[in-house]
């Protein structure tokens, strides 16, 4: 094969699999009762707002879903519906049947379906039949529901959505949500995913303040334009011997979708306990010093080396970024606010102006953006403070080097 008859199959096969992936990101048919479009709300709703807001907000939406009936879809709405989800989440749905013969599992999946399809059900009550034809009423179940339409799906933009399935008011740890943007079809966005493309992008990435000034452009007024900002070209790295593909698109997407599922939870926690969108939005944050410099804290307040996906814990009692993690993070960002005052950065003074001034300014801007009495200083101040918070966030890492000298106990760079 001559050079020139090479370049032509490469482009062929470049051009079939960019057609695959569009054909794989494309969302479910969901009816337009459970589809939300977040532009809607652009400039007139914080994102704490459009969570939170009686009838049409997230929460209640969901809430609703959970009592509301559906119809199940029948076998070939269920099955093509797996070309809009990653490996990892069919994969996860057939572990839910119970069979000896693995080679089986998705003949069982049909079996079920069939018997099933089109008959009416509440989310509870579908669990309730799948446990009786013997499989694990989780992840088909969830799935079956998107399938089905009964789910919430947000439109961030026409590339970037997410769905949010069987969220319960009572139980924090119920619920999940599924994000899909250019470089992956809807996936289960877990931490361990979320922050291992998003270190994977620290590390490849010069210039943060698109994705930062895109994220908070969504929390403060629910504005997704500036998605379009962000680059939506793949990095194709290795974490971990692992093959990672990312971009700052669907990164910014896949913080959305955490964000929601957390922000549901301490919403129906009275605000009181389970803060864990604030914890991803933190963390978020301060990895544009804490990477730059390549540590993070650990236990009994030691700074230590390591990258964003230190930042969660992991242990016998469980895991996450909140709880013995989130405590040590919190007070590692206090020490970064109070090396950013000593160095007189009129970033975090414009914040301050705003927010009043915290201990740990990361957490006091996340403070001021998830309570029911600020939202009015939010919609007024949400240019401003995004514009501070991005500033601020470019500045520790720019001047990571001088921050560091200001906090005592930093590892000496190698």
């Amino acid at each position: 094969m001559n050079s020139n008859a090479f370049r032509f199959l490469t482009v062929i096969v470049a051009l079939v699999f960019s057609l695959q992936l569009a054909a794989t990101v494309k969302p479910l048919s969901i009816p337009k009762e459970n589809r939300m479009v977040l532009s809607d709300y652009a400039g007139k709703k914080t994102f704490f707002e459009v969570m939170t807001t009686k009838k049409v907000g997230i929460k209640d939406r969901l809430d609703a879903l959970n009592e509301s009936t559906f119809t199940l879809a029948d076998l070939n709405e269920a099955t093509h519906g797996f070309r809009s989800f990653s490996k990892k989440v069919k994969g996860n749905v057939l572990r839910d049947i119970t069979t000896d013969d693995e080679e089986r599992k998705e003949d069982v999946f049909g079996e079920i379906v069939d018997e099933l399809a089109g008959k009416t059900f509440t989310p509870p009550q579908l669990k309730a039949a799948l446990k009786k034809k013997g499989a694990r009423p989780w992840a088909i179940a969830d799935y079956l529901m998107m399938a089905s339409g009964a789910a919430l799906l947000v439109h961030l933009d026409s590339q970037n959505y997410y769905y949010n399935v069987s969220y319960f008011n009572d139980d924090v740890n119920k619920g999940r949500s599924f994000g899909a943007g250019p470089s992956h079809p809807a996936d289960d966005a877990s931490y361990p995913f979320y922050l291992r493309n998003f270190q994977v992008y620290l590390e490849n990435v010069d210039d943060l303040s698109p994705f930062y000034r895109a994220v908070l452009a969504i929390l403060t007024e629910s504005d997704p334009s500036k998605m379009k900002e962000v680059d939506s070209e793949s990095i194709e790295a290795e974490f971990n011997n692992v093959p990672v593909t990312v971009d700052g698109q669907t990164l910014v997407t896949d913080f959305v979708t955490i964000y929601t599922a957390e922000l549901y939870r301490h919403v129906i926690s009275a605000l009181e306990r389970h803060d864990w969108e604030n914890a991803l939005a933190e963390l978020t944050f301060v990895s544009a010093f804490s990477q730059k410099e390549g540590v993070v804290q650990k236990e009994n307040n030691t700074i230590v080396k390591g990258n964003a996906t230190d930042w969660r814990y992991v242990g016998e009692e469980g895991s996450g970024i909140g709880g013995r993690a989130g405590r040590q993070r919190r007070l590692f960002q206090q020490k970064v606010c109070k090396a950013a005052r000593a160095l007189a950065l009129t970033s975090l003074q414009k914040i301050d102006a705003i927010t009043g001034k915290r201990d740990d300014c990361f957490n006091g801007v996340m403070r001021f953006l998830n309570n029911y009495k600020t939202q009015d200083a939010v919609k007024k101040s949400a240019d401003k403070l995004s514009a501070a918070v991005v500033e601020f966030l470019s500045d520790i890492r720019k001047r990571s080097k001088e921050v560091a000298k200001k906090i005592p106990g930093i590892p000496a760079a190698e």
